[in-house]
């Protein structure tokens, strides 16, 4: 008897240890889809002819995008991704500055397209992207991992392929978890730069990226950046939802 209830309370305790978080490895083949919007407050600079900086004005940008992931096989992943970006503040610092100020601004549509090898222990990606603006410019994509696909890696990226552009800083480099194929909590944290980072001065920001397995195949992406500015505070957020059928 004292043993049948032994072996019951044991049973018990361990029904009630909840069970450790699950890794769901990705199929070969598989797609993933991702939507997400961005919301910025970045600072445009103005400088003179020795590069001495005359004022800096507030930009606001927002952004709102898709992203489309397929994995080819098990190393080649091809990626697409476009949406709009706006900078709405931009006909305000016309009125000031004139025409011909040296504001930059990004307002429109962009897309790109990147094809990426991800071995288990070291990873890149190259690609082209459009951006309108008032450059309306044409660039290359790129990134390059070192470390664990689905592990702890170094990465650094140009230009990333994500769903809110522009809010997320065009330049990133830092260190990561868990945000290769397999759905688990991922993490991705360092510094990053531009979009209005730009003359004389580099002011890197800090930026966090983070993916939550919410409910079936469905995971949460939460993304930010923070950085001192001339006049204030330049930062961003991101909020998305990552599909994999």
């Amino acid at each position: 008897m004292i043993a049948t209830r032994v072996l019951l309370a044991a049973a018990l305790a361990t029904m009630a240890v909840p069970p450790p978080v699950t890794v769901e490895p990705d199929e070969q083949g598989r797609l993933h889809i991702s939507v997400a919007a961005g919301k910025a407050g970045y600072e445009a600079k103005t400088f003179d002819c020795s590069g001495d900086v005359v004022g800096a004005f507030p930009v606001d940008m927002s952004s709102l995008g898709a992203r489309v992931d397929y994995d080819v096989s098990d190393l080649v992943t091809i990626t697409a991704h476009g949406g709009t970006i706006a900078t709405p503040d931009h006909d305000f610092a016309v009125g000031i500055f004139g025409e011909d100020n040296d504001l930059k601004y990004y307002d429109g549509a962009f897309g790109g397209l990147q094809v990426t090898r991800e071995d288990e222990h070291a990873g890149f990606g190259l690609g082209a992207i459009y951006v309108d603006g008032h450059d309306h410019f044409l660039a290359a994509t790129a990134h390059l991992r070192i470390g664990s696909r689905d592990g702890v890696y170094f990465r650094g990226e140009f230009m990333p392929a994500e769903p809110a552009f522009g809010a997320t800083g065009w330049f990133r480099v830092g260190a990561g978890h868990g945000m290769g194929r397999k759905r688990q909590v991922g993490w991705f944290v360092g510094a990053s730069a531009a979009p209005y980072t730009y003359g004389d001065e580099f002011e890197p920001r800090l930026f966090a990226d983070l993916r939550l397995p919410v409910v079936g195949g469905f995971d949460l992406l939460l993304g930010g950046q923070v950085g001192d500015g001339e006049d204030q505070v330049q930062w961003s957020a991101t909020t998305g939802l990552r599909w994999t059928p």
